[in-house]
């Protein structure tokens, strides 16, 4: 064989041998994307949970990101639930099963807003009335109780 040929066919058998553990070598993982099922904005830094089935014990957990992303890694094959939470959310569970390969969830999961979600809350307070600095104490006569009681 020629020199030539040698390193034409040693070029070759090297880009095979490379391309074969590329291909291996893909991190496995889990990704999605969490939005609201009422206006499907993605929700932001809730908390995603994987656990291992059927006795769900717990892998791993992460924090979905700023456009709702999140995304486990290295993780073992098998068949896994994900639980998510946010305040002002109810929890949402999805059951996969993973074969060690990238695993991109085909759809968002949509979050449902919690029933018990408030509007507002208002807080109030009362100034005290008596007022203590270094120099003086300021007592607020409106409030004094004696003022009150005559």
């Amino acid at each position: 064989m020629s020199p030539k040929k040698a390193i034409a066919t040693l070029h070759l058998l090297l880009w095979g041998i490379c391309s074969v553990f590329a291909q291996n070598s893909q991190t496995p993982s889990i990704s999605g994307k969490l939005l609201d099922n009422e206006n499907k904005e993605p929700i932001e830094f809730a908390s995603v949970a994987l656990y291992g089935l059927p006795d769900t014990t717990l892998i791993t957990g992460v924090i979905s990101n700023a456009e709702g992303i999140f995304s486990f890694t290295e993780i073992p094959q098998g068949d896994y639930l994900i639980k998510s939470n946010f305040v002002g959310y109810e929890t949402l569970t999805k059951v996969i099963a993973f074969k060690n390969v990238p695993y991109q969830l085909s759809e968002p999961l949509y979050m449902q807003p919690s029933s018990y979600m408030m509007d507002e809350i208002v807080v109030t307070g009362n100034q005290s009335d008596k007022q203590i600095t270094a120099e003086k104490t300021k007592v607020n006569v409106a409030q004094s109780l004696a003022h009150v009681s005559g």
